[in-house]
């Protein structure tokens, strides 16, 4: 029987219904169906029509989250089914992993690409991520099935299989540069102690790279490429800043047999240089090792050349010191600079030996000889003209070997000048300080000769050497013992000196000195010119020593021997100088001669 209610029913306790519960259409429902509240009362409505994430797209008012089962259920498990197919899983969540059984795709809502981020412990902020790059064509990789080794790397087989792989790497394979200008560079890190070294099997070391040094464990060797005309070369280059320039160490291009050479075990000394035995063990020696310098020579061979580099070459000897010239050698030229240059004969040979000068190379092979007597009493020095020959002259040579031109036949000496004199000595002119002019304005005789050759000191003491000492004059002065040359040959001065009976000039040196006129105050002589100071070279001088005591009863004489020639219509004069030191007047009389021969 049924009771109808026409107004709302309020149960206040549990209401338990046995039989079927009847929404407003009276509908006792489906099995799995739900009863649910609509505008005409209630209905039985099935559940899967209602909102889910399979029928309808949801909105999220707040945050929600899915619980899998309270704590201790063992099985917590959320799956997701295919619909055809309810054996097969899409999707499966558990509290230890999550399976997926499908293609997952990764997708931005914008432009930018998706990554996969790996993050470490729930605690970290941190990730590895993968993210795909722009693409034009979708590719599936597909990995390898086992891990790989230490080191080895995944590689493609162009069709998107993976495999691991060793490393591309001169130990493993012969490596080759791609393209045509391409280059390759190994960069050290940053730290000064980093470094690239390559070990052998045991770990020992071939070859390390650090900065600033290369070390190599074993030999290196430097070979030129196949079918090169050249030997190997070791370039070693200049400072950076300073440019490219190098030097080179390059083995020639054929050898017969190979050599090791072994470097000495410490620096040298200042000046040493390497030498080598025959097995190429090299030691430091005196410099240059073996050369005239320091060893006797021998050849090894019946030839052996010094060659010049090119036409203006010089190949130079010189002194300790590197300052003073020995001799030089040049293509056209050998000069030799020294006192004396000897020509020996061997020892045994009873013949001098001979100067040969030969005639022009095209025009054959004769020569003019210069010899020495095979016998010679004493030593005995030639000195040349200073000056050319005129046409007939020949050859003449004073007993000290003085030579000259002369005119053919016997020349008997021709005097220039002859007279005496009181040669006046005060302290301004005394100790070789002045010298005074033979010769006076009242001309030759017992006057005093005080006319000084300079207002100046002389520049040189003692006897000088003609035709290399000169002094500054004052031509005034001198023209008053000025005589002319009349005929060409080599000059002397001779005569007697006689000093004042004095403590003063006991022992005194006395210098003759014969000076030179220069070209151009001769010039002005000639014309009238007003006459300036200039320079006049000695051409000869002698000198004498007073006695210790009694001058005036031991007169001394005097002639020159190193007399230069002077030529006709040349001037000179004679002059006297002393090295005593007077503290009044002091007289020398002097009676002198000058002529040449």
């Amino acid at each position: 029987m049924a009771i109808e209610f026409l107004d709302d029913v309020k149960v206040g306790a549990s209401l338990e219904v046995t039989g079927s519960f009847k929404d407003a259409a009276t509908s006792a429902g489906t099995s799995g169906y739900i009863l649910s509240s609509t505008t005409l009362g209630t209905a039985w409505i099935d559940p899967n029509t209602l909102d889910n994430i399979a029928n309808t797209d949801l909105s999220l008012t707040a945050n929600r989250i899915l619980y899998f089962g309270p704590a201790g259920l063992s099985n917590k498990t959320l799956e997701f089914l295919d619909n055809a197919n309810t054996s097969v899983r899409i999707i499966k969540f558990t509290d230890a992993d999550i399976e997926m059984a499908k293609e997952v795709h990764l997708k931005s809502v914008s432009a930018t690409t998706v990554p996969l981020h790996f993050h470490g412990p729930s605690s970290s902020a941190f990730s590895v991520s993968l993210q795909a790059p722009t693409l034009l064509a979708s590719t599936a990789y597909t990995l390898p099935t086992a891990d790989g080794t230490i080191k080895q790397f995944l590689s493609t087989n162009g069709v998107a299989e993976l495999s691991w792989l060793d490393a591309e790497n001169i130990g493993n394979n012969n490596l080759t540069v791609s393209g045509t200008a391409t280059s390759r560079t190994l960069t050290l890190s940053s730290g000064n102690g980093s470094k690239f070294q390559i070990l052998d099997s045991n770990t020992n070391p071939f070859i390390l790279f650090s900065k600033g040094i290369t070390d190599i464990y074993s030999k290196l060797r430097i070979q030129p490429n196949s079918g090169s005309s050249f030997g190997g070369l070791l370039q070693i280059y200049e400072a950076d800043t300073l440019g490219s320039g190098y030097v080179g160490l390059q083995v020639g291009a054929y050898h017969t047999t190979s050599i090791n050479y072994t470097l000495p075990s410490g620096p040298p000394a200042s000046n040493k240089v390497l030498q080598s035995t025959s097995t190429g063990v090299m030691s430091w020696v005196a410099s240059g090792g073996s050369n005239i310098g320091n060893s006797n020579l021998t050849t090894d061979a019946t030839d052996r050349q010094l060659i010049l580099f090119n036409s203006t070459s010089r190949f130079a000897i010189y002194r300790t010191g590197g300052t003073e010239l020995l001799a030089q050698f040049y293509p056209d030229i050998v000069q030799f600079n020294s006192n004396s240059v000897y020509i020996t004969s061997p020892t045994g040979e009873t013949s001098a030996p001979i100067l040969y000068l030969r005639e022009a190379e095209s025009n054959g092979n004769n020569e003019i000889g210069l010899r020495a007597p095979a016998n010679l009493a004493v030593s005995q020095t030639y000195t040349l003209p200073s000056t050319a020959p005129t046409t007939g002259q020949v050859l003449s040579s004073s007993a000290g070997g003085v030579m000259s031109w002369g005119d053919a036949g016997a020349s008997p000496p021709c005097l220039i000048a002859s007279g005496g004199g009181r040669v006046y000595m005060v302290t301004s002119s005394d100790n070789n300080a002045r010298a005074v002019v033979l010769g006076g304005s009242i001309g030759f005789g017992f006057y005093n000769w005080t006319t000084v050759v300079s207002n100046t000191n002389l520049s040189f003491t003692g006897l000088g050497t003609p035709n290399s000492s000169t002094t500054s004059v004052t031509p005034a002065n001198c023209a008053q013992g000025a005589f002319q040359v009349l005929k060409s040959g080599t000059i002397k001065v001779q005569g007697t000196v006689e000093g004042q009976n004095n403590s003063e000039l006991y022992s005194a040196n006395v210098y003759i000195l014969v000076f030179k006129i220069s070209a151009a105050i001769v010039t002005a002589m000639g014309n009238g010119n007003p006459q300036n100071n200039t320079t006049y070279t000695l051409v000869a001088s002698a000198t004498c020593t007073m006695p210790a005591s009694s001058l005036s009863s031991r007169p001394q004489s005097f002639a020159s021997s190193n007399g230069v020639s002077v030529s006709a219509g040349d001037w000179v004069f004679a002059s006297l100088a002393s090295d005593a030191t007077v503290t009044t007047t002091r007289y020398f009389y002097t009676n002198f001669q000058m002529l040449t021969s």
